[in-house]
């Protein structure tokens, strides 16, 4: 009998350990928001001006040398552009239009639009999608990103082939969503900061990818958590509520 309140309070305190460090997590990602906030502001004016001008210049007749420099000008503007939009996306998140969607219908959409990302890598995505799961009120084109980032993560993670299994299921007024990968896995010291922007274990990228969906996820009043044993995998599991009167 004590042995079992032992275990039961060891376990008690382990869920109270990850509620903690959920609570700092998020303590720290608003504190990054209010910077990342002003300074994407302050960044994108300047911004404006130099893609402004440079694309004013391509108007006009210029030297081949001239004209391909403005090119590599204005390509960058771009990119720093999307990546200011992701920033000001994480530092404010909002829904948005919201509709009522089958969330099995949401990855099958984003199946296939990472598709090249996983038949050119070898990767075999089985489904495991539980029938007649329950609409729910989603931004349909936010959770789409969300779900193709993980897709493309997972199939970056699994450079030589390998499954990603896609699950679907209710719990507790929720529906749970699980994208499991057979991919190299994640450093334990790694994996409490992968939804810090600008944090990222890939060779090229700005890190911001996964804390945009965290941004996404947490306006849908939902979670995101990540799971991983280096060489062993990742699960990257949502989230999200289904609402008060909906047929579970």
């Amino acid at each position: 009998m004590e042995e079992n309140s032992r275990e039961q309070l060891l376990k008690e305190l382990e869920e109270l350990k990850k509620d903690q460090d959920l609570v700092v997590q998020s303590e720290k990602l608003a504190s990054l928001a209010k910077l990342i906030s002003n300074l994407a502001h302050e960044i994108n004016n300047s911004l404006m001006v130099i893609s402004g001008s440079a694309e004013l210049s391509l108007m006009n007749e210029l030297e081949k040398g001239t004209e391909k420099s403005l090119k590599t000008i204005s390509e960058q503007c771009n990119r720093i552009k999307d990546m200011i939009r992701k920033l000001l996306i994480f530092s404010n998140p909002a829904k948005g239009q919201v509709n009522a969607a089958d969330i099995n219908e949401v990855i099958d959409s984003a199946i296939k639009s990472a598709e090249n990302d996983v038949t050119s890598k070898n990767i075999q995505i089985t489904r495991n999608l539980a029938s007649s799961l329950p609409q729910i009120e989603i931004n349909e084109k936010q959770i789409r990103d969300v779900f193709i980032n993980l897709i493309q993560n997972s199939a970056e993670a699994m450079v030589e082939g390998g499954c990603l299994t896609i699950s679907t299921s209710v719990e507790d007024n929720h529906i749970r969503i699980e994208f499991k990968d057979t991919g190299c896995g994640i450093p334990q010291e790694d994996i409490k900061k992968v939804f810090e922007p600008f944090f990222t274990t890939k060779d090229k990228g700005a890190g911001l990818g996964l804390s945009v969906c965290y941004g996404i996820v947490k306006v849908h009043e939902g979670q995101l958590r990540y799971k991983s044993i280096s060489g062993q995998g990742t699960t990257a599991t949502l989230i999200l509520p289904i609402p008060i009167g909906s047929n579970a």
